[in-house]
Order: structure tokens, then C-alpha cells, then sequence
């Protein structure tokens, strides 16, 4: 900091009267501000969050990334999942892959990363996964948070919870989504295997049960959409559970669309 005094004729004395005073000032303004600064500091650290979040169908941890950059600049710790035999990690794609595989591709993140406290995140298909973690590591989940995903109950397939899974093109053992672009450049969704959408789901964890959790749909038209005129069963299932509801207007994927107003809700609904 560079401070420069001009004195005028017949003010030294004054100049050298008011100098220390000045430099005590200036002296006690700085650490003001750095106690302040280093204050804010350890407040962001405290308020941190440990977002672990879960694609859906044919999608990636890639899509995840610029949620991640919003959530991790405002100083929380993120975690983009890619289920196996999906987005990079897609040359592991099999038929043999069911739902098992995805939640252990969680719950193993989780255990090996040591992760605690968090803020689970599920997309669409998601939904079901997020479930089986919750169902076996109910005490490391602070809040679990279903995006317009599958709530299945106890015992549910995602074919059972969407039926229309199954019209898309089946072959090999494998589903080939109708949105799928083969041709694009990635990152791009790919197709799935068809055991991990017939498998059904453990949801019989009393534990489990009393993880705070928050279903958020993504409606065309929020002012036509409440609890009476849903037709989603995933609201219906998680109003019976007492879990907390939230519609956004969006399309199916907020992630892409609107990034930021999903950042915020889910830095809210986390607290």
C-alpha cells in the first residue's frame, strides 16, 4: 500500500502530530479486514457440502460438469459418478451389468473415498440407484435428492416403474434409447443394459426410511402443476412419504438448462 502526504507551508507539526495516529488507522483498518477476510474463509469451509451425484439413463458424469463447477466454486466438494458401462466409461458395457453394478459403483465411491455427511443426487434412472445406496449406507447420506427421478418402492424395477423402457430397441441384451445421436461426438448418451432396468430394488432399510429426502419435478407448466393434478408417480410416492416437494419449470434435463436455478436449490433443501 503506497500512501503519499502532501504538506502545506507551516503544517510539519501538525503532519508529525497526526503520522502515528494515521498508521495506527491504517494498521488496525488491515486486520479488520483480514479477520474479516479469514472469518468468511473458515464460514465457506464450515457450510461446505459433499455432493455426490447419479446420471440417468445412457447418460455420464459428464453431465454433470458444469453443476460441478458452479457448486465447487462456491466452495463445495463434488462427485460425478459415471456408472459402469456408461459415458467413459462405456467399453465396459455389457449385458451381465444390472442395478447391483450402479449402486456398488456408488456405494464403493463412498467407502473407498471415505465420504460422510453428503448430499445424494439422482437424475431420472438415477432415482433407482441412489435408492439402493441409500437402502445400504443409510448413515453416511445427510439429504438424498431425487431430479425428476424414478422413487420406486421396495422391490421395484425401473421397467416396472416405466414400462415404456421396454419399446425402445432391444438387442443383445442391451436397450437402444430412441434419443440416442451414434454419430455425435461425445459426450453423448449411449446405450444401457436392459438387466439394469429389470432388476429390482431393496428399499426395506428402516434407516433408510428417515434419510431427509426432497423429490423435485421438472413440469412443462409449473402453474398448472401441483399435487392434485400430478400424474407422476414419483410425486405421488414421495408425497406418501412425507418427503419434501418442489416443481420447477424445466425439461428433463435442469442440469443443461438451467444450471444455476439448480444450485441454488440444491444448496437450499441441503441445509
Amino acid at each position: 500500500m503506497l500512501i503519499i502526504i502532501q504538506n502545506a507551508p507551516g503544517t510539519d507539526a501538525l503532519v508529525t502530530h497526526l503520522i502515528p495516529k494515521l498508521l495506527i488507522f491504517i494498521l488496525f483498518s488491515f486486520l479488520t479486514v483480514t479477520l474479516q477476510s479469514n472469518t468468511l474463509e473458515s464460514d465457506k469451509i464450515t457450510n461446505a457440502k459433499t455432493y455426490v451425484f447419479v446420471h440417468g439413463a445412457g447418460g455420464g458424469g459428464w453431465d454433470w460438469k458444469l453443476l460441478d463447477k458452479l457448486l465447487t466454486h462456491r466452495g463445495h466438494n463434488v462427485h460425478r459418478i459415471t456408472l459402469t458401462g456408461l459415458g467413459e466409461r462405456a467399453h465396459l458395457l455389457s449385458a451381465s451389468i444390472n442395478l447391483t453394478t450402479h449402486i456398488s459403483d456408488v456405494t464403493n465411491t463412498i467407502v473407498f473415498d471415505r465420504l460422510k455427511n453428503i448430499v445424494l443426487v439422482g437424475h431420472s434412472y438415477g432415482g433407482m440407484v441412489i435408492t439402493g445406496v441409500m437402502n445400504k449406507l443409510p448413515e453416511t447420506i445427510r439429504h438424498a435428492v431425487f431430479l425428476d427421478a424414478a422413487v420406486p418402492k421396495h422391490n421395484m424395477s425401473a421397467v416396472e416403474f416405466w414400462p415404456s423402457i421396454i419399446k425402445h430397441q432391444l438387442r443383445d441384451g442391451l436397450v437402444y434409447f430412441s434419443w440416442l445421436k451414434p454419430n455425435s461426438l461425445p459426450p453423448h448418451d449411449v446405450p444401457q443394459s436392459l438387466a439394469s432396468f429389470t432388476e429390482p430394488v431393496e428399499f426395506n432399510n428402516e434407516l433408510a426410511h428417515n434419510i431427509p429426502a426432497t423429490y423435485i419435478e421438472f413440469a412443462d407448466n409449473v402453474e398448472e402443476f401441483n399435487s392434485d393434478t400430478s400424474v407422476s408417480k414419483s410425486w405421488e410416492i414421495a408425497k406418501s412419504r412425507g418427503w419434501s416437494l418442489i416443481a420447477i419449470e424445466s425439461d428433463h434435463n435442469a442440469q443443461r438448462s438451467n444450471p444455476v436455478l439448480l444450485a441454488n436449490l440444491l444448496e437450499n433443501i441441503s441445509e
